[in-house]
């Protein structure tokens, strides 16, 4: 795996930023994103049932006002504001997402798609936000690994 150093600089790179697959443990993707001065965010979905439960978990970790619709469109909204969460970026790792992309497929996919249109925006902005799917090594998550360098 890449060293913090290197990781720290790709996490800096608000254009490319996106979402991504991490394969394993992300003990030293966190500590790189501290040195590029992310505000890192976990969620753990694999105990999750579906896009309701799914919405509450991503609310409750990104702080969502109280008023979020639990939709995708309100998620985009959300998502593409983020200004009661004062950073420099963002770090999302998702973990155990395996069994919640087996379970739920589709929202799976939305959910996805939601968030990769949340890191064009921010990477629009210049802001990093980057999302990483957390899964074990022999799953394909249909997602691209994190840039090389």
């Amino acid at each position: 795996m890449k060293t913090i150093d290197t990781l720290s600089k790709i996490f800096s790179d608000a254009k490319r930023s996106g979402i991504y697959y991490l394969a394993g443990k992300g003990d030293k993707v966190e500590r790189a994103a501290k040195v590029a001065g992310l505000s890192i965010i976990k969620l753990d979905i694999g105990r999750s049932h579906g896009k309701s439960a799914l919405l509450s978990l991503l609310a409750r970790a990104l702080k969502f006002p109280k008023y979020f619709g639990q939709n995708w469109d309100a998620l985009h909204d959300h998502l593409t504001d983020l200004s009661w969460l004062n950073a420099n970026g963002w770090l999302v790792i998702i973990t155990n997402s395996r069994s919640f992309a087996e379970s739920h497929g589709e929202d799976f996919e939305m959910a996805v798609e939601v968030l990769r249109t949340a890191a064009e925006h921010w990477r629009r902005q210049g802001k990093p936000f980057w999302i990483l799917i957390q899964g074990e090594e022999n799953w394909d998550a249909g997602l691209p690994k994190l840039p090389e360098n």
